[in-house]
């Protein structure tokens, strides 16, 4: 839970996301490798991660989405497996299966 909360994080903290104008999907590099893709919607932006590593040894390659009304998910395949990550509501979960084994974790900001 806590290395998808930090991607989160990165992801909607980025510098070149708070100064786009939103008129061209923008790409931007990962700090460990890889990319993830922003594009403006009407209902907020989604995202695509290709290889995106926030952290060494874990990348992030699938889709995201970020509401106007600060909903935001992750579903991603990751080293081993895949995992779905939500945060809204003052609530953050992610299930999935990694190496074999379920994975559902949630608590509250």
């Amino acid at each position: 839970l806590a290395a998808l909360a930090s991607a989160e994080d990165q992801i909607l903290n980025d510098a070149d996301y708070w100064g786009w104008d939103e008129e061209e999907p923008l790409v931007v590099g990962c700090r460990e490798g890889g990319t993830w893709r922003y594009e403006a919607t009407d209902r907020g932006y989604d995202l695509g991660l290709d290889g995106c590593a926030f952290a060494a040894g874990m990348p992030l390659t699938g889709q995201a989405f970020s509401g106007f009304g600060g909903r935001f998910s992750l579903d991603v395949r990751v080293p081993g497996g895949r995992l779905r990550y939500a945060h809204s509501g003052g609530e953050r979960s992610v299930v999935g299966r990694i190496d074999g084994r379920p994975v559902r974790i949630s608590e509250r900001d």
